[in-house]
């Protein structure tokens, strides 16, 4: 994938989901030039504000740092996450974030915006750090992201093993037994 997109030499952020506006990847653009030269960034998705995502490329003067793929099938997916250093999501308005659970799941550490659903499951320099919506602040998650220690990018793996099927399956099995024994009691 490196190669495909010409990163071989670039330090590789990614971030996927649809191009749309409550995703914040304006913020994470903005974010860039605040970013050695060598840092890249790798936009999959396609969706209605993905013009305006290649704008603010141009307008910050980072069109040739920020790589647009478009829409990528489920099956190539994961050879998209694992070449990338470090996950970065500005979204704060996400139910499950499961974008991000997936880059876990490939040993990346993970930057996202300060929003309800990431703070579930991302401890700030843990597994993971945390940002306010604005560029410096973004910038500062994506170089500590960049530069984990491999501590937290086994905290980010680990922390993606608990939303396996068989867990995530035994814990809800575990919540209806729970239903059912407080039903049978009420009898």
């Amino acid at each position: 994938m490196r190669a495909k997109y010409g990163l071989e030499d670039s330090r590789v952020l990614i971030t996927v989901g649809r191009a749309s506006y409550e995703k914040n990847v304006d913020v994470i653009i903005r974010s860039m030039p605040l970013m050695g030269t060598d840092v890249r960034l790798l936009v999959v998705g396609k969706g209605p504000a993905l013009d305006d995502w290649k704008k603010a490329a141009e307008d910050a003067g980072v069109p040739d740092r920020v790589v647009f793929t478009g829409f990528v099938d489920g099956g190539d997916l994961v050879a998209h996450y694992s070449c990338a250093d470090a996950f970065v999501s500005a979204s704060v308005f996400e139910t499950q974030g499961l974008t991000v659970i997936e880059a876990m799941s490939c040993g990346l550490p993970v930057a996202c915006g300060n929003g309800r659903a990431y703070l579930d499951y991302v401890e700030d320099g843990v597994n993971g750090y945390i940002f306010d919506l604005d560029p410096e602040s973004c910038a500062g998650a994506m170089r500590r992201a960049l530069d984990a220690p491999q501590e937290v990018r086994e905290a980010a793996r680990a922390t993606a093993e608990g939303f396996s099927i068989p867990k995530v399956a035994a814990k809800l099995v575990s919540v209806y037994e729970g239903v059912i024994s407080g039903r049978e009691a009420g009898r």
